[in-house]
């Protein structure tokens, strides 16, 4: 009689454990899944700001808009930064690319402002455009299982700063 009530007495804790095991899990993957997000994203936005503060100056920045940066680095390195169905790419002279980041949505761009702080709204930036950029922003939006984050990066290379002199 003992051993029955001892294993009804089991079975009743046992259930009432369930659901707070079950929400426990649920609270740790959630967790998990932001952690993953965060760290994807972090690591892409500390990669991206080393490179861009390394730009050799105002006229080596070769193409811009706003899924795409190209620019060559005090190295002499042709650095290009891509956004393209949702994943962050870096390459770096040519040899290939790779992703630096994924999960990521089409709301990641890039923003390029002057020494004003006038956001450039043109889509493709021409040459004369470039010249004028003094700041650039990187906005990166990730979402994976219905969590979603956004890290904003704002870089001030300071190589930068002296093309602005310059008149054409």
């Amino acid at each position: 009689m003992e051993t029955i009530i001892s294993m009804i007495i089991i079975g009743i804790v046992g259930i009432l454990l369930v659901p707070i095991i079950g929400s426990g899990t649920k609270v740790l993957e959630s967790a998990l899944v932001n952690q993953e997000i965060k760290d994807n994203l972090y690591i892409a936005q500390r990669r991206f700001n080393h490179d861009v503060m390394g730009i050799r100056d105002i006229a080596h920045i070769h193409y811009a808009d706003k899924t795409t940066l190209r620019f060559v680095n005090s190295d002499l390195d042709t650095i290009q930064y891509r956004y393209n169905g949702g994943e962050f790419y870096r390459s770096e002279n040519s040899q290939g690319e790779y992703t630096v980041a994924q999960y990521l949505t089409d709301s990641t761009r890039f923003f390029y402002y002057t020494i004003n702080d006038v956001m450039i709204n043109e889509e493709i930036l021409g040459d004369s455009t470039l010249l004028k950029i003094w700041r650039i922003q990187l906005d990166t939006y990730a979402t994976m299982h219905s969590k979603s984050m956004k890290i904003q990066s704002l870089s001030f290379p300071p190589n930068l700063k002296y093309g602005l002199v310059r008149e054409f």
